[in-house]
């Protein structure tokens, strides 16, 4: 791996009107944990064998006994192993870094023929294993790549999946990342340029090294995610555009998404007016039924009585915090009592003075300021 090259930034995290990041380094797994709002499409990809870019004569035998993979050891395995652990004990490396621990490992899928079905699962199986690689560096993270792909997997789905790593693996090691701040002003022309440029660089590279049916097999999904979110970006700075006509453009691009991911943006959207206008209630007095009816139309009757709850400002629940606040602050003005004793009367006055339901709308309400 090419460690001498240049990257502009170890990490592209920045806000796409919401939570969104644009990196594939240091590693595409934690690239999609950041986005929040981004389902992963699990059955996404294809079995065709001639759309996988595959060299098989770049796949080498084992050059030694201590390369070669001893079968009997795993014939009591079935292509996937149900824990860490058993992955561990089946594996010439021994134990994964504590941080890899206790988790599924993916599950790569092969048809009736054994050919490899590339979707989503191969890129995150790669980037698990990638995660080894400050601990053990980055070599043995790539031999236990192999080694379990070895382990899990019958040719030519073995032989196919090896030969995507290393294209993949060579593609995040020429990948170039720009990065962004957390506060990067999204309303600003020159950084939607900048932003959209970068993604236009990441699919382009993606495909010199993946070639476009494999990056549409390991990317296609989060890549349609990432063109709306430009969009959405976009629409948003639209200055010209009024909120309920940049509700309407957006709710048009949500149309091109996948129907699962559509659903979600679409919520998200819904959701965000609502907050808008009930944030607009609330700097006037006495408009707690509309904002109930709101919330029950959108959340459900449920929700909305939890909030109206958790939010409830009339005069006697008003009166019972004063009170409450008033002898806490009595209590952490009595010199004559120890930090340990102050927390012990404090949390008992709490426990006196209120349910634990209420405990928890006072904390809610303390939180919120």
């Amino acid at each position: 791996m090419n460690t001498q090259k240049t990257r502009i930034g170890i990490a592209a995290i920045f806000i796409l009107c919401g939570a969104y990041v644009l990196t594939d380094a240091p590693s595409d797994l934690s690239t999609v944990s950041a986005f929040p709002d981004r389902p992963t499409n699990q059955e996404s990809g294809t079995a065709k064998q001639e759309a996988i870019l595959i060299d098989t004569r770049k796949l080498k035998e084992p050059s030694s006994n201590n390369d070669t993979l001893s079968l009997e050891r795993f014939s009591q395995y079935s292509n996937t192993f149900a824990t860490t652990e058993e992955y561990e004990a089946a594996s010439r490396f021994g134990k994964l870094p504590t941080h890899m621990t206790d988790v599924r490992i993916e599950e790569l899928a092969f048809d009736a023929n054994n050919a490899l079905i590339v979707n989503e699962k191969v890129k995150n199986l790669i980037e698990f294993f990638l995660l080894a690689k400050d601990s053990e560096g980055t070599d043995q993270a790539i031999e236990r790549l192999k080694e379990y792909i070895e382990l899990t997997l019958p040719s030519p789905a073995k032989e196919q999946a090896l030969a995507i790593s290393e294209q993949y693996l060579t593609y995040k090691d020429k990948l170039q990342v720009q990065q962004f701040s957390d506060n990067t002003n999204l309303s600003d022309e020159a950084n939607i340029i900048q932003i959209k440029l970068a993604l236009e660089e990441r699919k382009k590279t993606r495909r010199e090294y993946l070639g476009e049916q494999t990056s549409q097999d390991l990317f296609g999904y989060e890549e349609q995610y990432d063109d709306f979110s430009m969009q959405r970006l976009e629409i948003n700075a639209n200055s010209s555009l009024t909120r309920a006509e940049k509700d309407q453009k957006i709710a048009q691009a949500e149309q091109k998404l996948p129907s699962e991911l559509a659903t979600k943006m679409r919520y998200k959207r819904e959701k965000n007016s609502l907050e808008r206008k009930i944030s607009t209630l609330k700097q006037s007095a006495n408009n707690e039924t509309e904002i109930f009816e709101l919330r029950k139309d959108f959340y459900g009757e449920k929700v909305a009585e939890r909030l109206a709850y958790l939010e409830d400002q009339s005069p006697s629940w008003q009166q019972r915090m004063n009170e409450f606040y008033q002898e806490q602050a009595s209590i952490h003005k009595d010199n004559s009592l120890t930090e340990g004793q102050k927390k012990q009367k404090i949390k008992a006055l709490r426990e006196q003075s209120f349910t634990y339901k209420e405990q928890v709308k006072l904390a809610v309400q303390s939180i919120r300021g």
